[in-house]
């Protein structure tokens, strides 16, 4: 079996879970890493809600990836289903289309938990 896009969806999904798992314990405050917006980075609690929501939604985004990588592959080659660039094309637009979903529904997210404590 030959290494191609395919793969790299699988892959990608690897990495991006083992990224998450090693996040497990959140860190303080910080501007290297983590959810950064200004209302995240408000206070310690908001921080730790919005970095935990992330890499939750985070994962589900990788498990998406890893699941469209192994069905290509599964089409290709145990199948013999010709995937072409458009195929390529799709499953790229998923998944990049899920990364905005995931800033957009955090960002609400912690909006709506600040809303619901004052």
């Amino acid at each position: 079996m030959k290494f191609d896009i395919c793969s790299v969806f699988i892959l990608q999904g690897f990495f991006l879970i083992i990224g998450v798992i090693l996040r497990v314990k959140i860190p303080p405050i910080n501007d290297l890493w983590g959810y950064k917006t200004r209302r995240a980075s408000r206070d310690a609690e908001t921080w730790k809600y919005a970095n935990k929501l992330f890499a939750i939604l985070l994962i589900i985004i990788s498990l998406t990836l890893m699941v469209i990588g192994s069905i290509l592959l599964i089409c290709k080659y145990i199948l013999d289903v010709k995937i072409g660039f458009i195929g390529y094309l799709i499953a790229s637009i998923v998944v990049l289309g899920a990364l905005p979903m995931l800033i957009t529904e955090t960002t609400l997210a912690v909006k709506e938990k600040k809303r619901s404590q004052k």
